[in-house]
């Protein structure tokens, strides 16, 4: 199965690495405006192919699958064509950056019976599937609330905002551990550097199961921190991506309340436990999604981010920055 990477700047050479080192697949173009950066692709991959121009990609009718590594802005045309040239393609997230540009692609993936899956990496982190199991066989409990932390100092992007960049990682993470869709959001943000180019958000979703969602995005914030906090009625869990020996913590925490709901007979039990960190698959989560991805190509099976989530996240995003607009809450139409 041959691939081409289209983009191969800060994120795109990570999926190279990962093409060598499947069986069966090879990595045949580079493409990228920037020539040393194609320079330093074929020094690192001397049988590739390189070029500056999409097209000697898209003619080449032996490429089977393209990699989009790109800017948001550039994705829906450059996913176009590929479909439109019979490609498969995985593209970076988000899928695209407005609602009718990924309707579209969605559409004509359908059309053409090509894969259009997007990286929702955080989906097949070891961690995450771990919290999944543990919600999903009920030893949390019922799920109170959730919130969530995606910041660092940097890289500033010039092409979206600090929310349409750091936080479809944990929105579409969240919609996977809770089973379940947002149906509003309220979004504050500040542009501080760059005007017009939220650097901070803040942005609060109400779920169909009743759970409530904080999330807070920034690359303006001294600290990198990749965090998920889960409150349940019976236990807490504490996901943190960062952390080399606890990425995630199961907190045996609660509170009972007992009695009458008069405060002055009400009696409030503080249940504090052991904390356990559970054993974690050493998987890397993009390799994850290469290797589903190729699965899904190959049998027709659905990706496991597909290009219809993709459009969800970016439906989600998109109310969001009707929130920040408005200064209201907003419903998120996710039909």
């Amino acid at each position: 199965m041959n691939f081409a990477l289209i983009g191969v700047g800060y994120w795109g050479p990570n999926y190279a690495r990962i093409l060598s080192e499947l069986d069966d697949i090879y990595l045949s173009w580079c493409c990228d405006p920037n020539k040393q950066a194609l320079s330093r692709m074929k020094r690192l991959y001397p049988t590739i192919k390189i070029t500056e121009k999409l097209q000697d990609i898209l003619k080449d009718q032996d490429v089977d699958c393209v990699i989009v590594v790109t800017p948001a802005q550039t994705h829906y045309k450059i996913v176009k064509k590929a479909l439109e040239n019979n490609k498969h393609v995985l593209v970076e997230k988000p899928l695209t950056v407005t609602v009718k540009d990924a309707k579209e692609l969605v559409s004509l993936s359908k059309k053409q019976k090509k894969v259009l899956a997007v990286d929702h990496t955080f989906k097949l982190n070891s961690g995450i599937k771990k919290l999944k199991e543990i919600i999903d066989s009920g030893e949390l409990g019922k799920i109170y609330y959730m919130y969530g932390l995606y910041n660092a100092l940097g890289p500033i992007r010039k092409d979206v905002s600090a929310m349409w960049d750091l936080s479809p990682h944990f929105i579409y993470t969240a919609n996977y551990l809770l089973n379940s869709k947002p149906t509003s959001v309220l979004a504050r943000g500040r542009d501080l550097l760059i005007k017009g180019m939220d650097d901070v958000v803040f942005m609060t979703f109400e779920y169909e199961n009743g759970v409530l969602f904080n999330l807070h995005s920034s690359w303006l914030d001294p600290l990198k921190v990749r965090e998920l906090v889960v409150i349940g009625s019976n236990k807490m869990a504490v996901f943190n991506d960062v952390s080399q020996d606890a990425k995630l913590q199961i907190f045996d925490k609660s509170v009972v309340v007992d009695g009458d709901p008069n405060f002055a007979k009400l009696n409030v039990i503080l249940r504090i436990g052991d904390m356990i960190v559970p054993k974690l698959e050493n998987k890397e989560p993009l390799k994850e999604v290469v290797v589903d991805f190729i699965k899904s190509v190959k049998d027709g099976s659905e990706p496991f981010s597909s290009g219809k989530e993709g459009l969800e996240i970016v439906m989600i995003l998109s109310a969001a920055q009707q929130s920040l607009r408005s200064k209201k809450e907003v419903l998120c139409k996710l039909k």
